[in-house]
């Protein structure tokens, strides 16, 4: 066996493990964009909603690469190890946002 064949059947037993059955481009499923051990809910919060249907494929890379990480904890993994170092990706926390633009 090789190692592509290894990760390919560690991938696919991850994805068992994460909707029950194997993904396709078409599958759908539900994220919650904050977490409920967080403070999210299964409501709209302030106008947004908290759970979003998303392709169930990138759900499970989201899932694998940042499931435990707070949001500026993503955007310093994208900085570091994915995005090209002349570019940076930025978190704001659009309550900050908004009080800064009112002048707060």
């Amino acid at each position: 066996m090789t190692k592509a064949q290894t990760f390919e059947q560690y991938m696919k037993s991850l994805e068992l493990d994460f909707i029950g059955t194997p993904m396709n481009d078409e599958m759908r499923n539900k994220h919650h964009r904050q977490k409920k051990e967080w403070g999210g809910t299964d409501k709209t919060a302030g106008g947004r909603k908290n759970i979003i249907v998303v392709n169930a494929k990138k759900h499970f890379a989201w899932t694998l690469l940042f499931d435990r990480m707070t949001p500026q904890q993503i955007a310093d993994e994208i900085n570091n190890v994915w995005l090209n170092p002349d570019y940076m990706f930025r978190v704001v926390h659009l309550q900050n946002l908004n009080h800064e633009k009112k002048g707060g």
